[in-house]
């Protein structure tokens, strides 16, 4: 039989009026650092931890403080192919599989990925105000049984030097420490280039069917020492909007975060002028019982698993395809691509990464990457990567 290179679908959000998925089984299976080298370590090295007394009224966090020496890792991700974090935390892994590296997980990906995918089914193309979803497009590869998906557009895109952007990390910096009995240092540049992040198995399930997902996520703050804990920062007088709820309960249940803390903030952005005068903590359960945020959440996650469902039939006739939708037209289309095509478009994966999970190239490649492959398999020292510990 001809081998479909291409399928499209409609999105019919009436579709999804009376379905509700939902993540359960949400477990952390490895806590790691980021270096400011794009380097993976196996601690807590770049953790940061609460200031639990900072929840409060009668604060005065000034967010502007410092915006002339922020230091933004945007510039280093901009030539970042899409997938190599994510290769060198799993060659740094436990486990002589892929599937027994990602968990027994049979997608993974950012939890941002996943969650814009998911309120693709909220958009609405003749609404004149926002939605909190435009176009997207993700490569997903199948690689021994474990899909990687990856997005065309990143979070960070260049330098940020704007001061809504950058105050929400000097919130952070307000409301954390290096270390479990520490003060916070809130004079020092802001420098968001290292990071502590965690990858999360969780299960989608939509019915009495369900996928099993492994999310990488950074984590922002961790509450005496184990809980994580999400910061966000919200204008006073205003309501946070139901898009920006949704994205907020989705993103949190993903990866199992289940508290809120949001700095409430006043000022004028037009002068730069932006300060923190009472900190406000809320529990994810309670955002998403508000303004029918349940209803939707729960239509995202059963969009999302049949997203999923297609890209996983289709993939097991190709070895990567190119998925992409178009809010004018309201319509997904998958496509098929080779490995070799991804990679040139940056979505590759390194060959430390083939090499140490013993996966052959793409044969449909129409270069020869074997024999680098071969190459970082000689050279690639298994035993150290086995003696990293899962924490």
């Amino acid at each position: 039989p001809v081998k479909m290179a291409f399928r499209s679908f409609p999105v019919e959000k009436q579709d999804y009026e009376r379905r509700s998925g939902k993540v359960t089984n949400q477990r952390p299976i490895s806590q790691y650092s980021v270096t400011i080298d794009r380097e993976v370590k196996n601690d807590r090295s770049n953790a940061k931890y609460l200031v639990e007394q900072n929840i409060r009224n009668g604060v005065y966090f000034d967010l502007s403080l410092g915006l002339k020496t922020f230091v933004d890792k945007g510039v280093t991700l901009e030539n970042e192919p899409y997938l190599t974090p994510l290769c060198k935390w799993a060659i740094s892994q436990p486990g002589a599989t892929i599937k027994e590296v990602f968990g027994g997980a049979e997608f993974a990906s950012w939890r941002s990925t996943l969650q814009r995918i998911g309120m693709t089914v909220l958009n609405n193309p003749w609404n004149k105000f926002p939605t909190g979803q435009d176009a997207w497009t993700i490569v997903a590869q199948e690689f021994g049984g474990v899909i990687l998906i990856s997005e065309e557009s990143r979070e960070h895109d260049g330098e940020l030097r704007d001061i809504a952007s950058y105050s929400s990390f000097k919130f952070k910096q307000f409301m954390t420490t290096d270390r479990p009995d520490g003060r916070p240092d809130t004079t020092s540049p802001v420098d968001n280039r290292s990071t502590f992040e965690m990858m999360v198995r969780t299960d989608l399930v939509d019915g009495d069917n369900k996928l099993l997902l492994c999310c990488g996520t950074e984590v922002d703050a961790l509450r005496r020492g184990v809980v994580p804990i999400e910061f966000k920062t919200a204008w006073d007088g205003t309501e946070t909007g139901f898009f920006r709820d949704v994205v907020t309960v989705m993103q949190s249940e993903l990866v199992g975060v289940q508290s809120i803390v949001t700095g409430v903030k006043k000022g004028d952005i037009r002068y730069e002028m932006i300060y923190v005068h009472k900190v406000v903590e809320k529990q994810v359960h309670d955002i998403k019982w508000k303004n029918n945020i349940m209803e939707a959440v729960g239509q995202s996650y059963s969009f999302l698993f049949d997203l999923l469902t297609r890209v996983k039939k289709f993939l097991t006739d190709h070895s990567a395809c190119e998925v992409s939708f178009d809010p004018t037209m309201q319509q997904v289309v998958i496509k098929s691509i080779s490995r070799l095509d991804a990679k040139k478009n940056g979505h590759g994966v390194t060959d430390e990464f083939l090499a140490r999970l013993n996966i052959l190239p793409d044969r449909s490649s129409t270069s020869n990457p074997l024999d680098s492959t071969r190459k970082a398999m000689q050279e690639f020292n298994l035993s150290k990567a086995f003696s990293y510990r899962r924490i």
